[in-house]
């Protein structure tokens, strides 16, 4: 699959949890006919999975295989978006939420070295960003699903394209193009996000909670008045003060990047992740919510 940046899968795996019409039968009928443009190089997969239980179940299953070699997936969903955007509705009418699934998924992705493609046909996957935090691991590579609610017949055919796209062409950038009929920005469909704008959303988010101006005074007037209560030749000021929480968040930023894209695990992660925080500084300074925040 190829885009800006590159993954690799030699299998595509449905996982359906759905009552009544199951448009996952049909996405693999389809997916066992186009696999044929690879050469047999690319196989699918449907799995039933009924509740929580083997919805969770299964995606250790998938991690275990994928640390045995066996193949490295695509892994597309197949249920209802629950309305309160935090998550997917089973077969089971169980709820499972993105804060259960972000684990699992983010260790399938350890395995892949941070390849792993999720592609979410249901409504409100885009959630599951709301979900992450800055000691998370980034739980895939790429994230595709509709952005509102949609018509399973709709879904369907969508995905059925976008996969056709990339077993005929290998290019993931044309398969969103025909997955969003190649409408632009916010007239677009379906989302795509990569890692790294999972890891900028989290923290302009962070910055503009931590860093906001109310924030900044609070935090940095109780560490003055802390300062207060033993004597000091020098008391530094209110901004210096809120200066130094700056920098500090620099620093945590460094270490949250580590974790989030495995540097830590895989050395080569360096250079395939070039997230900059001044840049993150700079559109979370741009909220309404933010104050200016000095980076030296």
């Amino acid at each position: 699959m190829t885009t800006s940046l590159k993954a690799t899968f030699d299998k595509i795996i449905i996982i359906q949890s759905l009552k009544g019409y199951k448009t996952g039968n049909k996405l693999q009928d389809d997916l066992s006919t186009l696999t044929v443009f690879t050469d047999g190089v690319v196989s699918s997969e449907l799995i039933d999975v009924d509740n929580k239980k083997e919805f969770l179940s299964l995606l250790f299953n998938i991690r275990e295989d994928v640390l045995n070699e066996k193949y490295m997936p695509i892994i597309h969903v197949e249920a209802h978006g629950n309305a309160d955007n935090n998550g997917l509705i089973l077969a089971s009418e169980e709820s499972i939420t993105w804060e259960e699934m972000k684990i699992p998924l983010a260790e399938i992705n350890a395995v892949t070295h941070l390849n792993l493609v999720v592609c979410i046909s249901a409504c409100y996957g885009g959630s599951l960003a709301s979900m992450l935090r800055t000691n998370d691991r980034a739980p895939c590579f790429f994230l595709v699903g509709p952005k509102k609610e949609m018509y399973p017949d709709d879904l369907l055919k969508d995905f059925t394209g976008f996969y056709e796209e990339i077993l005929k062409t290998q290019s993931g950038s044309r398969a969103i193009k025909r997955l969003n009929k190649n409408l632009p920005g916010n007239d677009a469909k379906y989302f795509f996000t990569t890692a790294e704008r999972f890891f900028e959303l989290i923290w302009i988010q962070y910055l503009r909670v931590y860093c906001s101006k109310e924030n900044l005074d609070k935090r940095a007037n109780k560490i003055l008045n802390k300062l207060k209560e033993t004597p000091h030749k020098y008391l530094p000021s209110i901004n210096d003060l809120k200066n130094l929480l700056v920098k500090i968040h620099s620093k945590k930023f460094d270490e949250s990047k580590e974790i989030f894209f495995m540097m830590d695990l895989f050395q080569d992660n360096r250079d395939r992740f070039l997230v900059d925080y001044k840049k993150i500084l700079k559109e979370a300074n741009e909220s309404s919510r933010g104050v200016p925040m000095k980076t030296t």
